[in-house]
């Protein structure tokens, strides 16, 4: 099992990693092989030094170490339970009758195991250098803290460092410690983020993601806490240059039967269910397609939303264009969703009621498949990203954003996916601020009352968009690689 432990070592941990690892386990400092050398070489020192005696139970500690950062990884998990040491030979059994123990102060029992928390404060430090300078700063102000993971980026050289906490720190100690590390030459751009997590962080071995134009990138080692929209940046920073702005995106989370789930930007991937060895596709706004394409597409269009009414008791096709070929769908469906009285005053506070039968027209352009289908409302609805009323432009009155439908769009987008994110969106589980077609509609969502009843009716409340630059230097730690060959699939 040592052989496979150190082999796995070399292929999934890199030196500079491996060194934070060494370090937390109370491997002696000055016996610490050069991170400059190739995986092969550290590892094959750490197993020489280590038989050399330099860390009591140090193989067990480092087999450990490593099963805790990666806690799907096979190798780490065998590796402990062959090397943990025995601290008490075995005990013959014995045919003697059972006694109960002793009732009183010195009786004692069975240890029983500590269940698991419901949540795990966490501190997360993000920067090039002191990675070591800030687990010891971190266990002066609380000594059972200990590591979940450490994240060393191979080229930018950012690391992350998550750390457990036995309670939370306040902020004047964040920034007391920000300024120790600071004083010691830290760069004065390093990040700690205090979170509570409802599971306890750990890495992601590997990770496919497919880029824009279906170039595949590998992920090693990304945190579990990294939240979606981190990925999108990462993959994207490859493209710099070559796309103008940077784009808004999307990103897929690629199902077992080969379909793809919508991911949140804002959830981690934790949250979002991602998990070890799976492949995630990101897009921009809109992905090109072909014009000669466009009688499959319909086609393929008929199917999917057939096959979604099929499954969905709720939802029909009322009628179409044409039985063959239809490019207009009007579809019908119940659901939670909200509209405001017919007799309200426009200039009154808006005080919506509950609406859970909604009537939708879908329209396939002459360019589609190429760009996104427009979509109207035909019953009345109150939503940010859908068009309200207007005296100046009756003939706009439902229709949805298309920013937010082009966001969501590619060719080969199955329209079950599309009907599904109509419904969510009149549901308030999948709408933006930012976008609103409805400017009283998006200022009332961020009321208490609009809030309130948002929630009442199975929605989100909206979350504000984070700064630009947001957690830029949390995305230059992930180990991302450009790989040979195209992505498979769509």
């Amino acid at each position: 099992m040592r052989d496979e432990l150190y082999n796995e070592l070399e292929r999934v941990i890199n030196p500079r990693e491996g060194e934070i690892i060494l370090r937390t386990i109370g491997f002696p400092e000055s016996r610490l092989p050069s991170v400059d050398a190739t995986a092969r070489v550290y590892w094959s020192e750490v197993r020489r030094l280590i038989d050399a005696g330099v860390l009591v139970d140090g193989e067990a500690q480092l087999a450990r170490a490593v099963r805790n950062e990666y806690p799907g990884n096979a190798v780490f998990g065998a590796s402990v339970e062959a090397l943990e040491p025995v601290t008490e030979p075995p005990q013959p059994t014995r045919a003697e009758p059972r006694v109960p123990p002793p009732v009183g102060p010195t009786s004692t029992t069975a240890a029983q195991p500590e269940p698991e928390p419901d949540t795990y404060p966490t501190l997360v430090f993000v920067c090039s250098t002191h990675h070591a300078a800030f687990i010891e700063e971190v266990r002066r102000l609380d000594a059972r803290a200990e590591l979940f993971f450490v994240s060393q980026g191979e080229e930018a050289q950012v690391g992350q460092i998550a750390l457990s906490l036995t309670y939370e720190l306040t902020q004047r100690q964040i920034d007391d410690l920000r300024g120790s590390l600071i004083a010691a030459g830290a760069p004065a751009d390093l990040e700690i983020l205090q979170e509570v997590y409802d599971h306890r962080p750990y890495l992601l071995e590997a990770l496919r993601v497919n880029g824009p134009d279906q170039q595949p990138y590998d992920l090693a080692g990304v945190p579990s806490i990294t939240p979606v929209r981190d990925i999108a940046a990462a993959v994207l920073a490859h493209y710099e240059g070559r796309m103008g702005r940077r784009p808004r995106t999307v990103v897929d989370h690629q199902q077992p039967d080969g379909s793809f789930r919508r991911l949140d930007p804002a959830q981690s991937l934790h949250q979002a269910g991602v998990r070890e060895g799976d492949t995630l596709n990101v897009y921009p706004e809109a992905t090109a397609g072909h014009a000669e394409l466009r009688m499959q597409a319909i086609i393929r269009v008929r199917e999917e939303m057939h096959r979604y009414a099929d499954q969905h008791e709720d939802f029909e096709i009322v009628d179409t264009d044409d039985p063959e070929f239809p490019t207009d769908y009007e579809i019908r469906f119940k659901g939670p969703g909200l509209r405001l009285p017919e007799q309200q005053s426009a200039s009154a506070l808006p005080r919506p009621e509950v609406q859970d039968k909604h009537n939708l027209l879908i329209l396939l352009g002459p360019d589609f498949p190429l760009v996104a289908p427009a979509v109207f409302w035909l019953s009345p609805i109150f939503h940010p990203n859908i068009k309200g009323p207007d005296p100046q432009y009756p003939e706009a009155e439902g229709a949805v954003c298309l920013g937010m439908l082009a966001r969501s769009w590619r060719p080969a987008l199955d329209f079950g996916q599309l009907c599904q994110m109509l419904v969510d969106m009149a549901g308030y589980r999948s709408y933006e601020i930012s976008d609103s077609f409805n400017p009283i509609a998006a200022f009332w969502a961020q009321t208490e009352d609009g809030a309130a009843m948002i929630e009442a009716i199975g929605g989100k409340p909206p979350v504000p968009a984070p700064p630009p630059d947001a957690g830029a230097l949390r995305v230059g730690a992930l180990r991302i690689r450009r790989t040979d060959g195209t992505a498979d699939g769509t």
